[in-house]
């Protein structure tokens, strides 16, 4: 069976009169292959343009209550379509083409999505550890150290998981440590994969250079934010409120103001030529 990426999944939730929907975008060619999982029709099915072949399915669900027990099995049902399907990530709206039926369905309708053991045969699947969550956030982050060749930035774990599931206040500190208990353990050793078959890995010259382009990278953009946020002061309809009385910019107000090091603010106004 192909081993699809899988990225993020992506739901988002409109209530309406008891009736609400999720939406998912799945990253693949083949759309009968992928939703040949004893899964229910979507009520709409969208071909997404672009470079990789993608589609986007949705459900109209009944009966979602938002209490504690319905969220966590609601979030179980979301974790079981992330590893059964190739979920990039969760969109935020309904999708306007044409139903192909307009049947409302109910969360236990989609229970016949297969289980951990069909999938993955590495996991060793009992009472214990019977988290779908956590194992989803194990496929997400191996999908993504074959994507990467390796390192993964914790971040976009974290911003996964908020956006893949339902959580409230209280859930979110348990949602975070999932996600940090799952990250360092890849990270101790060395992105080893422990689920997905094993695929060609980059030579540790490459991972290496792989992880200093996304460094380069995130130092770049936030660089480009700080100058931005610099910037808007500065160009402001209110900018003379930062020059002191002889015109030169007042680098310890704005830094004051934007929540930045006075030296930081020096460094980009110099490189700005303000």
């Amino acid at each position: 069976m192909t081993v699809f990426p899988i990225c993020a999944m992506i739901l988002s939730m409109n209530t309406n009169h008891a009736i609400e929907y999720f939406t998912l975008l799945l990253k693949g060619e083949d759309l009968l292959g992928i939703l040949d999982e004893n899964l229910p029709t979507p009520n709409k099915i969208q071909l997404m343009h672009g470079l990789v072949p993608k589609f986007a399915i949705m459900y109209h669900i009944a009966g979602y209550t938002g209490t504690k027990k319905s969220r966590e099995f609601f979030n179980d049902i979301i974790a079981r379509f992330c590893l059964t399907l190739p979920v990039q990530e969760r969109l935020p709206y309904e999708l306007d083409t044409e139903y192909q039926t307009e049947r409302i369905y109910h969360l236990k309708e989609f229970q016949n999505l297969k289980s951990l053991k069909t999938h993955f045969g590495a996991i060793n699947f009992n009472p214990k550890n019977n988290d779908l969550i956590f194992w989803s956030l194990k496929v997400y982050v191996e999908q993504n150290i074959i994507e990467l060749g390796g390192f993964v930035p914790y971040q976009t774990v974290e911003i996964w998981a908020f956006g893949m599931f339902e959580a409230k206040a209280k859930d979110r500190s348990t949602l975070r440590a999932k996600c940090r208990s799952v990250w360092d353990w890849y990270e101790k050793r060395d992105w080893r994969l422990s689920l997905l078959a094993k695929r060609n890995r980059k030579s540790k010259e490459e991972v290496m250079a792989t992880r200093l382009e996304h460094i380069a990278k995130v130092n770049a953009e936030r660089e480009e934010t700080t100058r931005k946020k610099i910037m808007n002061p500065c160009s402001g309809m209110f900018a003379d409120e930062y020059r002191k009385k002889s015109g030169a910019w007042n680098s310890v107000l704005l830094a004051k103001e934007l929540n930045l090091d006075p030296r930081t603010v020096r460094k980009y106004l110099k490189e700005m030529a303000l």
